[in-house]
């Protein structure tokens, strides 16, 4: 009889590590938070952390960008609380997501940094146009006057 083996599942601990060498390499500061509470040796049980769901990687940008990085292996989705807390920080400004791979962090970096550098480059032309021109002059280089 033939055994079939399934692929060794990585494990979610090797994948932070990849992701927080990688991101360490390109000089973000990062921080594992840990998830599982304190170990209390006389009662052999856990004291829970204060908040629950705070992904698994934190992280500051080299340009000052607040980052939140749930890992997950396998099929594993985020709980309620973990999805929660990346829609929180990316309302706030940040960067959240959940990555199965370092692909993941690499393509969803560069995507969010390019996305906030439209939103500021607009801004900042926005900006421009009040500051300087009257209001027949903004329609103008706007191509509507």
């Amino acid at each position: 009889m033939k055994r079939y083996h399934r692929p060794k599942q990585e494990r979610e601990r090797d994948v932070q590590n990849v992701i927080k060498t990688y991101l360490e390499l390109k000089q973000f500061l990062v921080v594992k938070y840990p998830s599982v509470g304190i170990y209390k040796r006389d009662t052999g049980s856990y004291i829970p952390l204060q908040r629950r769901g705070v992904s698994d990687l934190l992280a500051c940008s080299p340009i000052g960008e607040f980052v939140a990085i749930e890992v997950k292996t396998g099929y594993n989705k985020p709980t309620n609380e973990q999805a929660q807390f990346l829609e929180d920080v990316n309302k706030k400004g940040g960067i959240g997501f959940t990555a199965y791979s370092l692909e993941d962090v690499i393509d969803k970096l560069f995507y969010a940094s390019t996305i906030k550098y439209k939103r500021h480059k607009n801004r900042t032309q926005a900006i421009e146009t009040k500051k300087n021109d009257t209001p027949d002059a903004v329609g103008t280089k706007l191509g509507v006057g």
